[in-house]
């Protein structure tokens, strides 16, 4: 009787302990969760601002390419409207003559 009074306060011991076990992986493991949780929120917060970055880059690149063509383009049409004007005042000086 009193081997099988010790047998079942070996096995309380055991359950015990392996409960005490268990609770603390399971800490760890929370632990560990809020840790992947902390990394993977800071790396969000990097893409994130990487992402508001490249779009305000890509804004400027964007605007400043629309005026370097605009000024192209004026650039090649301002003698033409230039020639158009003195064609026309020519026009105009021939008329008064």
């Amino acid at each position: 009787m009193a081997e099988k009074e010790n047998q079942e306060e070996l096995e309380k011991k055991e359950n015990t302990e392996n409960k005490e076990q268990n609770q603390e992986e399971n800490n760890v493991g929370e632990m560990v969760s809020k840790q992947d949780y902390d990394e993977l929120d800071d790396r969000y917060k990097r893409i994130l601002a990487e992402f508001e970055n490249f779009k305000k880059r890509n804004s400027k690149e964007r605007e400043t390419l629309y005026n370097s063509i605009l000024s192209d383009v004026v650039e090649v049409i301002l003698p033409v409207v230039d020639n158009l004007e003195n064609a026309v005042k020519a026009e105009t000086r021939r008329r008064r003559i």
